[in-house]
Parts: C-alpha cells; structure tokens; sequence
C-alpha cells in the first residue's frame, strides 16, 4: 500500500505548464529556478514520509505507529504479522460492528472459510480457518471485541464466540440422519450461512 511518490524534477515540470506565451524565455528560466528551490525540499522529506507509511516502516517506527491505533507489539513479533494487524486494528477502530467489517478484518488477517452468525440476542458465532498472523498474534478476540482495550474493538459491546476449524476441509455442515461426513442438530453448521 504505498501511494506515494517521490517528484524528481520540479522544476521541469514547472517550466512545461507554462502557456506557450512564457516558455523559452528567461520568465521560464525563474520559474524554473524558484520551482527547483522545492526539489531540495521534497529530496529531504520523502524519506522521512515514505518510512512512516504502515508499508514501508519496520523496527521502532512500525512499533510506534501500532502504538498509536491501540496495538502492542508481542515480544518476538515480525515486523511483517504487525504491519498485518495494525491495518486490522485500524479496521476495528474505524468499523461499525457490522457483519461486513467483521468479514473485512477477518480477511486482512489472512483467515478463511469465514461464516458468521447470530446468535440471540446480542451475540455472533465466528467461524474460520486460521492463517499464519491469527494462529501467531491470538488475537482476533482483541481485535472484534477490543478486551484489554480502553478504544474498544470492531463489534464491542457485542459477545462474539471464536471456533476454528481444525481440519482441512473446515467445519462440519448440518446434516439429517445417515448424510456420510455431517452433523446433526447443534452439532453441525448450515452450510452456505454467512
């Protein structure tokens, strides 16, 4: 996610939205020269902004920048799972608790073969495989419900119960009697619910 870029010739690029009128003289040659006054600036301060982008930062500054959204990094954590779950945390911190911002921040984290439901009265059942962030920060339930959180999480107050699959081929689908590979009544989900 890096849309940003560097402007490498200020001055030429002053110098061609001239109307044709000014161009080739020396009206053309100041503003070229007070144009080009910005390139020794912008030469100074891209990198500075370009290491601040979530994309591009790493170490102390990516620890910082997930300070400021509400998310600590764990001891021994990658640059690369952070950078994963500060963009989560953001996710969480600018969602209405709706069922797409819980799809949308299960996705940022990698998870698949996400179904949600509701359960009565104020309550959802998330249920997903789990990718390599989830299983090594453990922190989707920080994230959705915002525990241990003074800004609160994607859904809170809401109570949200975690399962995840287990296996590969995900969770066990809602059968009758005698249907091979299926769960009966409160064991197995409907499939295609979510």
């Amino acid at each position: 996610m890096d849309n940003i870029t560097q402007i490498t010739d200020h001055a030429t690029q002053a110098g061609a939205r001239l109307i044709d009128w000014f161009k080739g003289g020396t009206f053309q040659d100041l503003v070229e020269a007070l144009a080009g006054r910005h390139q020794g600036l912008e030469d100074v301060t891209f990198p500075l902004i370009s290491e601040r982008y979530i994309a591009n930062a790493t170490g102390q500054t990516l620890t910082n920048i997930g300070s400021m959204v509400g998310f600590e990094r764990a001891p021994g954590m990658t640059d690369a799972t952070l950078r994963i779950l500060i963009y989560a945390k953001i996710a969480a911190n600018t969602s209405n608790g709706t069922l797409p911002d819980v799809y949308n921040i299960m996705g940022i984290v990698g998870a698949t073969n996400i179904k949600v439901f509701d359960v009565y009265p104020a309550a959802i059942e998330v249920q997903y495989t789990a990718s390599q962030t989830v299983s090594a920060c453990g922190c989707i339930r920080r994230i959705l419900e915002g525990e241990d959180d003074t800004d609160g999480g994607a859904t809170a107050p809401i109570e949200i119960g975690l399962t995840q699959a287990n296996t590969e081929s995900g969770f066990l689908t809602f059968g009758f009697e005698g249907t091979v590979g299926a769960g009966g009544v409160g064991v197995g989900q409907i499939a295609g619910a979510g």
